[in-house]
């Protein structure tokens, strides 16, 4: 996918944006491994290169491994105290980068870990200047704020969400037959269907089928609430997450569909619309039903793994919540939504 994207001049910055677990990672190792990709500076980004000087400097180290040599001056200029950085030290960076000898792919994985206005401000403004020797892949789970919409309209910048990077029925069955050769047509599909093409989701399906699952057993039982799942929607999705999120979401994980007021009634707070958009921009798992922003789901294992969460941590929690679902449904016309609540209620 990023090869057939690279080959078109045009293209010098590609955003790989989805949630955890969807191959991102993945995807970008796999064209740096190409023959004709070039030299490659790959920088793991963390929470620690958050501010501007430890970000630059991780950013000119990652390229001094590529090529040799470079950014010294650059580095001297931005640790010394008081220099402008997007005056004095981003067009040095960008002079640096316009005489390297050959052209560099740089790669920033997990970008969605930095926060600081000065640090993302630089890097837009980077983005802007780039040279035409320097490419650059960019791995997150959120949309980066880098006002990145003019270079997108003129097709300088393409982004891949996690639409693109889903399994397709094809791709999945490739990878669950490398682990159960003999896995049939429907167990395909139900694996694709509960999966929705999520990668880790698919790979967990995998490895139990190789451990000698019985495949329409597993699959039926299949879910969020799988330990390998749950294990990893813990640590990688929801653990991130405040405190008050966290149990936002798992009050309204019992609504198949969530809108501002079915989650503010359900969590008996306000704010849901800004809550759920911000949710979705930073690839919590939750995913948009319209093109306004007025509808969402939560990823259908995701969902599971909340409610799961929920009935174990708070069961009278749990309960309430389906009660206030019950009422909200039953006051806005669907009787057979409020039904099933009530039966949880």
């Amino acid at each position: 996918m990023l090869a057939e994207i690279v080959a078109d001049g045009s293209v010098f910055c590609v955003v790989v944006r989805a949630p955890a677990g969807y191959g991102k990672s993945t995807l970008l190792t796999q064209w740096c491994e190409r023959a004709d990709a070039g030299p490659v500076a790959w920088f793991s980004v963390d929470e620690y290169h958050d501010d501007p000087v430890s970000f630059w400097s991780g950013f000119a180290a990652a390229v001094d491994r590529a090529a040799p040599g470079f950014g010294s001056s650059f580095v001297h200029l931005l640790q010394r105290p008081g220099t402008n950085l997007l005056d004095s030290v981003m067009p040095r960076l960008v002079n640096e980068l316009i005489e390297l000898a050959e052209p560099v792919t740089v790669v920033l994985d997990d970008l969605h870990t930095v926060t600081n206005t000065s640090t993302l401000d630089a890097l837009g403004w980077m983005m802007a200047q780039l040279p035409a020797n320097l490419r650059l892949l960019i791995g997150t789970r959120a949309e980066p704020p880098l006002s990145l919409a003019r270079l997108q309209a003129s097709g300088h910048v393409v982004e891949v969400d996690a639409a693109r990077l889903a399994f397709d029925r094809d791709d999945a069955a490739t990878m669950l037959r490398s682990m159960c050769p003999d896995l049939g047509d429907d167990d395909v599909d139900v694996a694709v269907a509960k999966t929705e093409g999520w990668s880790t989701g698919l790979a967990a399906i995998g490895m139990a089928l190789r451990g000698g699952a019985d495949p329409g057993s597993f699959l039926a039982g299949f879910d969020g609430r799988d330990r390998t799942i749950d294990q990893y929607l813990l640590e990688e999705v929801l653990g991130p997450l405040p405190d008050d999120d966290q149990r936002w979401m798992q009050l309204t994980s019992v609504l198949d569909v969530l809108t501002a007021d079915s989650c503010d009634a359900v969590t008996e707070t306000t704010g849901a619309a800004g809550r759920l958009h911000a949710l979705a921009e930073s690839n919590a798992l939750v995913i948009g039903l319209d093109r306004h922003g007025a509808a969402y789901r939560y990823h259908h294992l995701f969902g599971e793994f909340l409610q799961k969460r929920l009935r174990l941590t708070d069961p009278a929690a749990h309960t309430a919540a389906h009660r206030r679902a019950c009422h909200w449904h039953r006051a806005h016309h669907q009787p057979e939504t409020a039904f099933n609540h009530a039966l949880h209620a």
